[in-house]
This record gives structure tokens, sequence and C-alpha cells, in this order.
């Protein structure tokens, strides 16, 4: 959690009930930090993983509704293309499965924000006061 004026910012949410109900740790842990899951501004994810994503939603409801998910169009394209996922061997065909109850809700309550380099932002783009995506091992960057 980045906590910045006018915005609690997380960095990935964790895989949420996924693996089961004794990992859906972060809202309890923000709650004991002070911070309501509703209070959660923004949320920058790395990549499109359960690990990642997990957290977002339990049940397909939002568990932070007032955040804006940041993620990099390609990640998203790739993860929410069903004919593709089909065609991969698991474990990585599950993790497609995954993803329409845990980003999906996001997507379709117009709550996600993608943007298309990781390297450097584009000139004069930010998100939440500075911070800038860069490149990780599991961005698929344009």
């Amino acid at each position: 959690m980045i906590n910045l004026p006018g915005h609690t910012i997380l960095v990935d949410t964790g895989t949420g009930d996924l693996l089961g109900p004794k990992f859906a740790k972060v809202p309890d842990s923000l709650r004991a930090s002070g911070v309501k899951p509703e209070d959660v501004t923004d949320i920058l994810v790395t990549h499109i993983h359960p690990d990642h994503t997990g957290g977002l939603a339990i049940g397909g409801t939002m568990v932070f509704p007032n955040a804006t998910v940041h993620v990099n169009k390609r990640e998203l394209d790739f993860w929410t293309d069903k004919a593709t996922g089909e065609s991969y061997p698991e474990p990585t065909k599950g993790f497609y499965k995954q993803v329409e109850p845990t980003v999906g809700p996001y997507v379709a309550a117009g709550r996600v924000k993608t943007f298309r380099r990781c390297y450097r932002a584009p000139s004069g783009t930010t998100y939440a006061s500075g911070v800038r995506p860069h490149a990780g091992p599991h961005l698929l960057c344009s």
C-alpha cells in the first residue's frame, strides 16, 4: 500500500480466496492499518496472474469498489481473450478462467484504465502523484 495525498494505492491485491479463504487477507490487513477497502483509490496491477489479481473481487463482487485498476493494455487484452485462453494447457488455461470473476467486475464497471508503455510513461503521464509504470519480467509491454 502506498499512501499519497488524496490517493491510497495498492500494488496488486494478492490471491483473494482463489487458493482458499485463509488467503484472502488483504482487506483485513488494510482494516488493521486503518484503511477500509473502499478507501483504496488506485490499484496498480503488475500482471494478471491469480496471485496478483485474485483479491480484486470475491464471489464476483469488487473488494475495492472505488478504485481504478491501472494495467497494461496488452496484458489486459491477452488475459481477457477467451479464445486464446482455451488454446493453452493447464495451469495457464485455469488462469484465464479466473480473470472473469476477479478482473471482470472492474472492466464491467468501467473502473479499468489501461496504459500502453512500460519502460517509460508517455510524456506527462503519471498515475497518482508521479507513480509511473516500468517493465517487469511478467509484463506484456507495447
